[in-house]
């Protein structure tokens, strides 16, 4: 018996040797379960991607200058594009994505919901910067500490396309909305 176990762990090792160098492939780590923390940087980039969501449909809808609604076409895929993603990887780890909107989201929406014509350009392109910033903030953070490469992937990909959305309507802000002002609230 132990002389059968011998040959045969020789067996294998010549077999090992006769194989031209680089063809043993290596076991790639599986990735990890999703930590809490990278839980959380999933149910948070929803959230966020859901108000850009809403916002840019308001936008579609009520904008008046035909950037802001090219601008509001580019969120609602992009977003649409990053909602799927995450709701993929939460789908693959049981992890349950909000699918509504926050009471402090709602408030936003309803804000600029009240606003028209430029007016409502103005406000949209304002609200835009400061989520389009604050998301960054987050996710720029949560891709640093993520344990989980499929997390993190995807939250650096959503991070590139909010930084293209920031660098497009920075350039509205400067470029187009100039042109026309708000009318003033007296």
């Amino acid at each position: 018996m132990r002389t059968h176990q011998t040959f045969s762990a020789l067996a294998f090792a010549a077999t090992l040797l006769a194989l031209p160098v680089g063809s043993i492939v290596t076991a790639q780590p599986r990735d990890v379960r999703p930590s809490s923390e990278d839980e959380t940087v999933l149910k948070n980039t929803a959230q966020g991607l859901l108000l850009d969501a809403a916002l840019a449909e308001l936008a579609r809808a009520r904008a008046k200058q035909p950037e802001v609604i090219t601008f509001a076409a580019q969120v609602t895929a992009d977003s649409a594009m990053g909602i799927g993603s995450l709701r993929a990887l939460g789908g693959k780890y049981v992890i349950t994505l909000p699918t509504d909107l926050t009471a402090t989201q709602q408030e936003i929406v309803a804000r600029l919901a009240n606003s028209y014509d430029v007016e409502f350009d103005h406000a949209f392109v304002d609200e835009m910067i400061r989520t389009r910033r604050g998301d960054l903030a987050a996710i720029g953070a949560a891709t640093q500490s993520a344990s989980n490469r499929e997390v993190r992937d995807c939250a650096t990909k959503i991070a590139a396309s909010i930084e293209a959305q920031l660098s497009a309507i920075q350039g509205l802000t400067s470029n187009n909305l100039s042109e026309v002002k708000p009318p003033s609230s007296l």
